[in-house]
C-alpha cells in the first residue's frame, strides 16, 4: 500500500489555532503557498515546501519569510512581496503575468481551485 501524497498549491493557510499545515501520515508538499499567522508551528511533521512564504522560515527552494500583506479573504494584496514570487517554471504561470504569486491571488488560471484554510 502506498503512502498518501498531497499537494497544497497556491494555498493561504492562516489564523489556525494550533498549527498551519500538518501531515499525520504520508507526505505533503506546499508549493506557491503562504503559511502565516498560525498560533503554533506553521508547517509540521513530514512536509516539504517550495516557493512559499512561511512565517519563521522553512527550508526549501524559493521560500521566503516576509509579512505577506493579506486581505480579509486571505488574498494577496498589492504591495506584497508574494506577488510574482512563486515557482518560475512556466507550468505555474498565471493569466495576468509571466509569474505566479504565492498564496491566493485574483489572477489564477481558471483551472486552479481557490482554497483557503482557516479555523
Amino acid at each position: 500500500m502506498s503512502r498518501l501524497k498531497s499537494v497544497a498549491e497556491n494555498c493561504t493557510i492562516a489564523y489556525n489555532e494550533n498549527e498551519g499545515l500538518r501531515n499525520a501520515s504520508g507526505t505533503i508538499t506546499a508549493i506557491n503557498s503562504i503559511c502565516y499567522f498560525n498560533a503554533g508551528t506553521q508547517i509540521s511533521r513530514t512536509a516539504e515546501a517550495t516557493y512559499s512564504d512561511v512565517q519563521d522560515g522553512y527550508p526549501g527552494d524559493g521560500n521566503i519569510n516576509i509579512h505577506p500583506i493579506l486581505g480579509a479573504c486571505l488574498q494577496v494584496l498589492p504591495g506584497s512581496l508574494c506577488i510574482d514570487a512563486g515557482n518560475p517554471d512556466p507550468q505555474y504561470n498565471d493569466v495576468l503575468s509571466a509569474a505566479i504569486s504565492m498564496g491566493i491571488s485574483s489572477s489564477w488560471k481558471s483551472s486552479r481551485p481557490m482554497l483557503m484554510w482557516r479555523n
